[in-house]
């Protein structure tokens, strides 16, 4: 059973289709070995979420203008 660090439920318990049960469910995040940094685990609903807000991030961006 794997905990997504983010909602911290079990998405496989709630699922009703046996072969999404059998499939990875998330995504798992590992940071450089011997860097100190946890081991993060997701499940989709919440790497969704993870993805879309750094895609949000990326938009409010703006390019540098440079005079010619």
């Amino acid at each position: 059973m794997m905990i997504c660090d983010l909602c911290k439920r079990d998405p496989v318990r709630d699922e009703a289709n046996p072969a999404l049960k059998q499939a990875p469910w998330g995504v798992v995040v590992q940071p450089p070995p011997g860097s100190g940094l946890p081991t993060r685990s997701l499940c989709w609903a919440c790497w969704d979420r993870v993805f879309q807000a750094l895609i949000d991030l990326a938009l409010q961006l703006k390019p540098e203008v440079r005079p010619n």
